[in-house]
């Protein structure tokens, strides 16, 4: 391994800022003993004697406690584990890390806390623990979809380092990543590519969040050569050297730059490193340009005293190397609009390679890296449209100061330790601009919400209806009570109920069940619905009665509407119902004939027929009178001479069941089948008369059928060739999906009774059907 000056120093010269040469790094060096002696080695070169003791313990507590290798994968558990303890020394971590590091993946019934307690101290069980419980974490699952977008995802980071205590944890998590996908030959092609994107989407951008930069390149460069193998190659084929080389090549550059401003005691330090492929193709991607118009390839960077040295520095570069035409930008007199200032140029050496040289002061660079001009950010902060600039600005400071505090602690972390040092961290960044917690569904979707938020609160920010159905909720897999406080990470799961609504308690400030003014919306509207319902069917029977009294029962509820000068015949009933609109109101509007219009009373002449006692008369005399055909259904009704007859929706008859009729005033009779639970339930048995079917006349009937299946795809079509094969229609369609299981409701159109047993039959043979009946009331 070679040591160069390397940006931006956050840390000790050795983190971040080790070049691990091809064919160098700890993970070629074999494995067991060998490895850790050089891992020892390193520790104690940094750390001293107290942390080679450590990781000593440690390595013995993993040697005694190891299961078989075969038993965990590809990669022998010791190799797994040096590997990512060899990736923690060269970054000269704590011990207690690198302890930590060896002791993770040990399973923990061989490695329980208190056994590591005792061997290895309290300090590296903790984070051993810490990173089991992050590697489980919601924030980290919801990241591995990808189908989220780039503001879900920068969003899901920001809750994720806005929740973060101490960065050791990711330090620890970052260097198994590494190590196992330096050895991601060892598993089959599509593992190895689940690992590519794992990393390329979790936590290389994670390193960059974290200012671990030597890591975060390494990361991203291995992972996309695992995606994009053809442009992978390609490009470092156009680069045509090895990273080595290509490093030296830089060093000498950044050599000649220092020792020309050294002749002119201009006081600049100068710094330097070869872009990487990724970034290379990225750019490529970007700028729709081919590589050879990629001039950053090669990169200085120089970080100079004040403004006046930073245009000296660029004369010294542009005498030294030929600029190219057009590639000079000056940031630092006309600032980027998020406040990055610094002067960028490229310019060709005497061997007509490309070389890019930003130069900026290093107040300049401390607001770049640390803040509100950093890369990663200004390019990603998921704050919505909704979000006031001034809420922005504010939570842009506060994550700030959060990341500097957890960079902080990978520098130095026993300095916080220290007397009249603060230890807590800095107020929540990202929560605070959006005033509340983040949690997760059980698919591990984020959703925010206010502080103090409830269960009832989540569920009604899925879907209006889950909440309405909610009975109970678990939270991290635990009941909890339905007023339990959401906190930031929390994974929340539902319980519903089949049926029923929201309690009314719910509503009360005092129990606390509800703190989004969203969910107070739908629960008071859910009960205002009810009301209007129950109040629809109050003023129904009441206009009906009112009617009946008048012995105006074939007057048309839509020509009383008009009478009122309403809109709508349900508003009337509501208000009628709500007691808004009086009896007295409607019988005074219904005797007084100049209340009426000539048309309303034109047509009440027509359409009157009978009384209500005339017309229950008639019905009840009779029973065994002539029959009329109703035209188009071929449905002979007994008794109901005059009455137009229609079939009834709940129950859906067909022939040759056993119907009856029931006489619906001012709608004429409606055929139900015998035992329709409807028709048993009605109040009034004197309506109900005998009915029967026509002839066949070649007329087809509509009946409702239900089948219950399993999820899968095809299974809507082989539903419909089952139905093709009867030459049924299909007049109407819904589809409702549950988790795995999908219910289908369908219209079909069936000539008789037995047609529908065998379309019943064939739907129940289909594959992944639970079940399958027609709608009966």
């Amino acid at each position: 391994m070679r040591r160069v000056d390397c940006d931006p120093p956050f840390f000790p010269p050795s983190v971040g800022c080790i070049l691990w040469t091809e064919g160098r790094d700890l993970q070629q060096q074999g494995i067991g003993v060998v490895k850790v002696n050089k891992i020892l080695e390193l520790v104690n070169g940094y750390a001293g004697s107290g942390g080679v003791e450590l990781v000593q313990k440690a390595y013995a507590l993993l040697t005694t406690v190891l299961p078989p290798e075969s038993s965990l994968g590809p990669i022998p558990p010791l190799e797994k584990a040096t590997a990512a303890a060899g990736v923690l020394t060269n970054l000269e971590s704590r011990s207690e890390s690198v302890a930590a590091a060896l002791l993770v993946d040990c399973p923990e019934h061989a490695c329980a806390t208190d056994l590591m307690e005792e061997e290895v101290g309290e300090g590296v069980a903790r984070l051993v623990a810490g990173v089991r419980r992050m590697r489980n974490s919601p924030y980290l699952a919801s990241l591995s979809n990808r189908s989220r977008s780039n503001r879900a995802r920068a969003e899901i980071y920001y809750a994720f380092v806005d929740a973060l205590e101490d960065p050791q944890l990711v330090l620890i998590e970052l260097a198994h990543q590494l190590g196992r996908i330096r050895q991601v030959t060892a598993f089959p092609q599509d593992e190895q590519e689940r690992i590519g994107h794992k990393v390329q989407q979790i936590y290389a951008p994670l390193a960059d969040r974290l200012g671990i930069w030597r890591l975060k390149w390494e990361l991203e460069d291995r992972a996309f050569r695992i995606i994009r193998p053809e442009e992978y190659h390609e490009i470092a084929r156009a680069l045509n050297q090895h990273r080595a080389a290509r490093e030296a090549g830089i060093q000498q550059m950044a050599g000649t730059l220092t020792k020309e401003l050294d002749k002119l005691e201009i006081q600049a330090d100068v710094s330097g490193r070869p872009k990487h492929i990724s970034s290379i193709y990225r750019k490529m991607q970007r700028k729709g340009v081919p590589f050879e118009a990629i001039y950053d390839v090669r990169a200085l960077r120089v970080l100079a005293s004040d403004i006046p040295v930073c245009y000296q520095v660029l004369g010294v570069v542009h005498r030294l190397w030929t600029p190219i035409p057009g590639q000079f930008d000056d940031y630092v007199a006309v600032p980027k609009s998020n406040g990055y200032q610094s002067l960028h140029t490229a310019a060709t050496d005497v061997n007509g390679k490309t070389l890019e040289v930003q130069i900026r002061t290093r107040e300049m660079h401390e607001t770049a890296e640390l803040g509100i001009a950093s890369h990663w950010r200004y390019k990603e902060h998921p704050g919505s449209k909704k979000t006031t600039r001034g809420k922005r600005v504010a939570a842009e400071r506060a994550m700030d100061e959060k990341l500097v505090w957890l960079r902080s602690l990978l520098k130095d972390p026993e300095e916080h330790g220290r007397e009249g040092v603060r230890v807590e961290p800095p107020r929540a960044a990202f929560a605070a601009d959006a005033g509340g917690v983040f949690v997760f569904t059980p698919m591990n979707d984020m959703i925010r919400l206010p502080s103090g938020a409830t269960p009832i609160d989540f569920a009604y920010r899925i879907h209006t209806e889950l909440g309405h159905r909610c009975s109970g909720a678990r939270v991290n897999d635990r009941i909890v009570p339905l007023d339990y406080r959401l906190i930031s990470g929390d994974r929340v799961e539902i319980v519903t109920r089949k049926r029923g609504g929201p309690n009314i308690n719910w509503l009360s400030l005092k129990r606390g069940f509800v703190r989004t003014r969203d969910a107070q919306k739908k629960i008071g509207a859910w009960f205002r619905r009810q009301e209007r319902e129950k109040n629809i069917v109050r003023g129904h029977d009441i206009l009906e009665h009112t009617l009946a009294k008048l012995g105006k029962s074939s007057l048309s509820f839509d020509e009383v509407t008009r009478s009122l000068e309403l809109d709508r015949t349900d508003e009337m009933l509501t208000q009628i119902g709500a007691g808004r609109i009086s009896v007295e109101k409607i019988r005074s509007m219904l005797t007084d004939p100049g209340r009426l219009s000539k048309d309303d009373l034109a047509r009440q002449a027509e359409t009157e027929l009978v009384t209500e006692e005339e017309e229950t008369k008639t019905l009840i005399e009779k029973k065994a009178g002539s029959t009329e055909v109703t035209a188009g259904r071929g449905l002979q009704v007994a008794s109901t001479v005059g009455l137009h007859s229609r079939l009834a929706k709940c129950c859906y008859p067909v022939p040759p069941e056993q119907i009856v009729g029931y006489v619906t005033r001012g709608y004429g009779v409606t055929i139900h089948l015998a035992d329709c639970p409807n028709l048993n339930a009605a109040r009034d048995q004197e309506r109900v008369f005998p009915a029967h079917w026509g002839e066949a006349d070649g007329q087809t009937y509509p009946v409702m059928v239900i089948v219950e299946a399993l999820n899968r795809q095809g299974l809507m079509a082989d539903i419909g060739q089952a139905i093709a094969i009867e030459h049924l229609d299909i007049t109407e369609a819904r589809a409702k999906k549950k988790a795995h299981w999908a219910v289908f409701e369908l219209l079909l159109e069936v000539a008789d009774a037995d047609q529908l047993n065998r379309i019943l039959e064939k739907l129940d043979r289909t594959k992944g059907v639970r079940k399958v009946y027609r709608r009966k009331g």
